[in-house]
């Protein structure tokens, strides 16, 4: 038997050990690429190799989060978020995608040679492309048309419009052309785009049902639906306010009448804020001592509509229910509150303690006379005036000019009953009622009281009728005593 020579052992040895090396070197990258990307992995055009599984995640989400798509269609853009569009990156399905060879090591010495390549996984929301699908800008032309209700204002009905044929979104293109525009721009800077294809449709729906809802609409519009004030005055709202109301909505081959609650909602508050009133402070004049002087200005308490929620709710209510509404605001009482301020210096002997500056006009009813105040001071008078007759007396008290005409036609009855009529009476300042001062053009004298005196009003000289009339603001205090 021939012997080995030393030289060959030698050379055995070292084919074995370099045998066992390259093995062990292998096993190494073998394990090493178990949970690991190859060299050279892509998705798409995106470079994802030598990442661990968390690296891997973490890229493949930056990647596609913030991915945009840009939908042409009858000439218009729109872009649109990947999950707008209904669209997720499946990464744990990727990312098993990429790793999927790793576990056979003839495939994986393959991969770490040519690298591995695969297209992302998109989970698809289809709810989500269809709703998306519906955003999408279709021309006005190619729109589908439902057949509605149109209110004419003439002869006060809803009149049917005709639905027509159009264009519709094809949702399972536009799912698929996403899809794959996405994927072949996967790892790039390009904004995938995608050409969004239509198909012909018809409207849903049916003459019949169309016509259905327009006998319904206009019976609704003959009900009795009234609001009342708090002066028990009642508002029909006409019917051109009311189909403003209604909301025409096709749902599948119905179209369903609801009541537009928000139209509702403001007409009543507009209504209730006209029923209702502000509240305003009243002015009192302060003593020194802190009790009340006088009452420059009554408060006046306001009211404020407190059950708008609940009418609004009623009337809405007619749609369903096709019954007539008869309803009725509540109100609640607002304070009017108080402004005071100190009397006047000197005020004392005065019939009425006015404030510093206040305007007021001391009406002197025995001594026929009318005297304009600011404070304490006299601004102008007394003038000369005639009052009412005995039988028909000029009213006494505290009261606020609240009405004033440059020239007035004034109508009423004499005491025995009879009626008067005086044309262009000049001047009129209304304090309370029908009690106003004014120019009496068809008398010759001033400054007495007595028979043949006034039907209650304040007759003056022109001059002084149009004094007063300048002079005064709304709510000027008149002292008559």
């Amino acid at each position: 038997m021939k012997k080995i020579s030393k030289r060959a052992k030698v050379s055995l040895w070292v084919v074995v050990a370099v045998v066992v090396l390259l093995l062990a070197a292998f096993i190494t990258v073998f394990m090493v690429f178990q949970s690991r990307t190859v060299p050279g992995a892509r998705v798409g055009e995106l470079s994802v190799g030598n990442l661990n599984r968390q690296e891997l995640q973490e890229k493949l989400d930056k990647a596609f989060d913030d991915q945009t798509v840009t939908y042409k269609i009858d000439g218009e853009t729109t872009q649109a978020s990947l999950k707008d569009a209904g669209f997720s990156l499946d990464t744990d399905a990727t990312v098993e995608k990429l790793l999927a060879d790793n576990s056979s090591p003839f495939a994986l010495a393959a991969h770490l040679f040519t690298g591995v390549d695969v297209t992302p996984v998109f989970t698809v929301d289809k709810a989500q492309v269809e709703k998306f699908g519906q955003t999408l800008p279709l021309s006005e032309d190619n729109q589908v048309k439902e057949p509605t209700a149109v209110f004419n204002s003439e002869d006060q009905i809803f009149h049917l419009v005709d639905g027509k044929a159009g264009q519709g979104i094809d949702i399972k293109a536009l799912e698929q052309d996403t899809e794959a525009a996405v994927t072949k721009e996967a790892g790039t800077s390009r904004v995938p785009v995608v050409n969004v294809k239509t198909v012909e449709e018809q409207p849903a729906v049916s003459e019949a049902n169309a016509q259905a809802a327009l006998e319904k609409a206009n019976q609704w519009l003959t009900l009795d639906l009234s609001v009342r004030d708090n002066a028990s005055l009642q508002e029909f709202p006409s019917r051109d306010i009311r189909a403003t109301w209604l909301t025409f909505t096709p749902e599948g081959d119905q179209i369903v009448i609801s009541a537009n609650k928000e139209n509702i909602g403001n007409w009543v508050e507009e209504f209730a804020k006209e029923t209702g009133r502000d509240p305003e402070p009243g002015l009192r004049n302060m003593n020194p001592d802190g009790t009340v002087a006088a009452v420059a200005r009554p408060a006046v308490s306001g009211l404020v509509a407190s059950n708008t929620k609940e009418v609004s709710e009623a009337l809405a209510s007619s749609v369903e229910s096709m019954q007539n509404q008869d309803l009725s605001f509540k109100y609640d009482e607002k304070d009017g509150g108080w402004t005071d301020r100190p009397v006047a210096a000197g005020a004392e002997n005065l019939v009425y303690k006015p404030a510093e500056g206040e305007k007021w006009i001391d009406l002197n009813l025995e001594e026929a006379s009318v005297t304009l105040y600011e404070g304490t001071k006299v601004v102008a008078g007394p003038f000369p005036m005639v009052p009412g007759a005995p039988e028909t007396p000029t009213v006494k008290g505290d009261y606020n000019v609240y009405l004033k005409y440059e020239t007035q036609t004034m109508r009423g009855e004499n005491s025995d009953g009879s009626k008067y009529e005086t044309p262009d009476v000049p001047w009129v300042t209304y304090f309370t009622g029908s009690y106003a001062f004014h120019g009496a053009y068809w008398r010759d004298s001033f400054g007495w009281n007595g028979p043949g005196g006034s039907h209650g009003c304040i007759n003056m000289r022109i001059p002084d009728a149009k004094t007063v009339y300048d002079w005064a603001d709304m709510g000027t205090k008149v002292v008559s005593h």
